[in-house]
């Protein structure tokens, strides 16, 4: 009769397959794979160009209001109110605390700055 040591040895049979991805490990193991649990690369994609888009949108609005400040600080050296760089920048429909957030984020990467309610470019 075998030992108790060989019996747990043999339980403990360790199998590696290698695969550049997880369909191609089930290839190899000849197995089948539930499409709902797992994702397929152009649902990645697709979820990722969605996000761009999203971002690209973002993008335009931040040159926009760059290019207000730009305005706001040839004007005055000093820079403008919200109000007049968000006229400068084209975004009359956006709200103007929207706009204001779109300025601190400019503020927070050191592109604009703000001095009591005036806003320009950083030198």
């Amino acid at each position: 009769m075998p030992s108790q040591e060989t019996e747990d040895s043999a339980d403990k049979t360790e199998v590696v397959v290698s695969a550049p991805n997880v369909e191609g490990i089930a290839t190899a193991i000849n197995a089948r794979i539930e499409s709902d649990n797992v994702r397929t690369a152009s649902e990645d994609v697709s979820e990722n160009n969605a996000h761009l888009e999203e971002l690209t949108t973002v993008f335009e609005v931040h040159e926009d209001v760059v290019e207000g400040l730009r305005k706001a600080t040839e004007k005055d050296s000093r820079g403008k109110q919200r109000k007049k760089v968000r006229e400068y920048s084209g975004r009359d429909d956006m709200e103007n605390w929207e706009f204001g957030r779109h300025l601190e984020v400019l503020e927070v990467h050191g592109i604009a700055e703000r001095d009591g309610n005036r806003w320009r470019l950083t030198d």
